[in-house]
C-alpha cells in the first residue's frame, strides 16, 4: 500500500491536477470499442479500422485480426498526435511493440524497475512490458508534422491480450474505482482535491500540451512518477532501435528491406515480436517466399500494389471458408494485411506507384524467409530429377530415351 508523508503533498497537488484531473477521460470513449469482432479476411482497408478516439488534438484507431480461422487474435492500434499534444497516462495490460512512422516527441515510462523519459523520432522501434505506465507528448516542430505511431499488442502465453478489458486502462480507472476516503488516506491529499479528481467530467485521452519551461515539465514528470506511482527514476533508459540509422538487409534498384529481431533490440525477446519494413520501387516484385517461423501483420505506409497468398493445401476448390484458400488482393496506403506462417506470398508494386509497408512478425528470432526463385531459392537443394517429377515437368516426355530423361533431370545443383 502506498503511504505518503505530509511534506510530499504540496508538490503532488500540481501534478495530480495536471495529469490526473485532466486525464479523467471517460474510458467509455475507448473501452466500448475494444469489444469489436476480429476482422475476417486477409486485408483490412483503411476505412475499416475502428475509431477509438477522434479529437482536434489527435486520434486512435484499431483493428483485431486473426491468424486464420483458428489462429490467435492480434490487436493493432494507430496513434496520431497533432504537434504539441499529449496522450495521457495509461497502464498497459499487454506487451506493446511500436514504430514511429512520422514526427517526433518523447515517451515517459515507468514500471517496478524504474522510470525514464526518452526521445522519439521517425524510424524508432520500441517495446514496453505489460504493467508499465506511460504517456507520450508530441513535439512542436517547425514543420508541424504529426506524430504517427503504429503499435502491436502481443498475444502470447506470457502476455495475453484480452479484448474484454482492452490493451490498456486510463489512470482514472485506478482512482475512480476506490472510495474517496480510501484515496484520501492513500494519497494524504485534501478531500476537495480527491473529490475534484473522482468527480471530474470526461476529457479526451489526447489533449493539448500546455507550454511550460523544460525544467518545470521535467520536475512534474519526476514528481508524478516518484510520489504517485512510488517509483524512482531509473538511469537505465528504455532502449529504441532506429531503422534509418542502419543499412538495409537487402537493397538494389528495385527496393530495399530490413528486419529487426531480438539481436538488434533485446527487449523484443520478451515480447517475441519482430519487425520488418519493405520498400518496393515502381513496378517491382518481392518474389514468392514463405516464413517458416512467424505470421506477418503488415500495414501499407505508402503507395499501392497487389499481394498474392498461396495456401498450398490442395483444398482451394472447396468453398468452405474455414479452410485455407489462395488469395489475391489489392492494398493501398493505410490498409493492413495478414499472411500466416508457411503461406507462400508475393508483393508487387504498380508501374506508377511504389509500395512501402511495415510488418510485425510473431517471432523475435531471425525469420530466414524461404524464396522459391533466385540465388537463395530453397529449390536449389533438391535433386533436379525429383524436382522435375514434383512439378510434372517430365509429363509427356516419359517413354523417351534414357538420355533425354537424364538431360531433363541432371545431377542437381544450379
Amino acid at each position: 500500500m502506498l503511504i505518503m508523508e505530509p511534506r510530499k503533498v504540496l508538490p503532488l497537488l500540481g501534478v495530480l491536477i495536471f495529469l490526473l484531473t485532466v486525464s479523467l477521460c471517460g474510458v467509455k470513449a475507448l473501452s466500448e470499442e475494444y469489444h469489436g469482432k476480429a476482422h475476417k479476411g486477409p486485408v483490412v482497408e483503411k476505412d475499416q479500422w475502428r475509431i477509438l478516439l477522434d479529437t482536434e488534438f489527435g486520434e486512435i484507431t484499431a483493428i483485431d485480426v486473426n491468424e486464420g480461422p483458428k489462429g490467435p487474435l492480434h490487436h493493432l492500434q494507430f496513434f496520431t498526435l497533432e504537434p504539441n499534444s499529449l496522450f495521457l497516462p495509461v497502464l498497459l495490460h499487454a506487451d506493446m511493440v511500436f514504430y514511429v512512422h512520422t514526427g517526433s516527441g518523447k515517451l515517459t515510462w515507468a514500471n517496478d524497475g524504474g522510470s525514464s523519459t526518452i526521445s522519439l523520432r521517425e524510424g524508432d522501434l520500441c517495446s514496453l512490458n505489460e504493467g508499465s505506465v506511460f504517456y507520450i507528448q508530441s513535439s512542436l516542430e517547425a514543420e508541424r508534422r504529426k506524430l504517427r505511431i503504429y503499435a502491436m499488442f502481443t498475444n502470447t502465453d506470457d502476455s495475453t491480450y484480452d479484448s474484454s478489458i482492452g490493451a490498456y486502462s486510463r489512470i482514472n480507472e485506478l482512482v475512480r474505482g476506490f472510495d474517496k476516503k480510501i484515496m484520501q488516506a492513500a494519497l494524504k491529499a485534501p478531500e476537495d482535491l480527491i473529490e475534484t479528481i473522482i468527480d471530474k467530467s470526461n476529457t479526451p485521452a489526447i489533449v493539448h500540451a500546455v507550454s511550460e519551461k523544460q525544467n518545470t515539465v521535467q520536475e512534474l514528470e519526476a514528481t508524478f512518477l516518484k510520489n504517485f506511482l512510488g517509483i524512482e527514476s531509473n538511469s537505465k533508459k528504455l532502449k529504441t532501435y532506429n531503422i534509418f540509422d542502419h543499412d538495409p538487409d537487402f537493397q538494389n534498384r528495385n527496393g530495399w528491406s530490413v528486419a529487426v529481431t531480438k539481436k538488434q533490440l533485446k527487449s523484443l525477446k520478451r515480447n517475441n515480436v519482430g519487425f520488418l519494413m519493405v520498400n518496393l520501387t515502381m513496378g517491382s516484385l518481392l518474389g514468392p517466399h514463405w516464413n517458416p517461423r512467424a505470421t506477418e501483420l503488415s500495414v501499407v505506409l505508402d503507395g499501392e500494389g497487389m499481394v498474392r497468398v498461396v495456401c498450398g493445401s490442395g483444398d482451394n476448390d472447396d468453398d468452405d471458408e474455414t479452410k485455407c484458400q489462395n488469395k489475391r488482393f489489392k492494398v493501398k496506403e493505410g490498409d493492413a494485411f495478414v499472411v500466416s506462417r508457411f503461406h507462400a506470398m508475393a508483393q508487387m508494386s504498380f508501374n506508377d506507384e511504389p509500395l512501402v509497408f511495415l510488418g510485425f512478425s510473431t517471432a523475435a528470432k531471425k525469420n530466414h524467409p524461404q524464396f522459391l526463385a533466385g540465388k537463395g531459392s530453397v529449390l536449389h537443394v533438391l535433386d533436379r530429377q525429383i524436382l522435375a517429377s514434383s512439378l510434372d515437368f517430365l509429363r509427356g516426355r516419359r517413354g523417351g530415351d534414357d538420355e533425354g530423361g537424364k538431360k531433363a533431370g541432371g545431377e542437381g545443383g544450379t
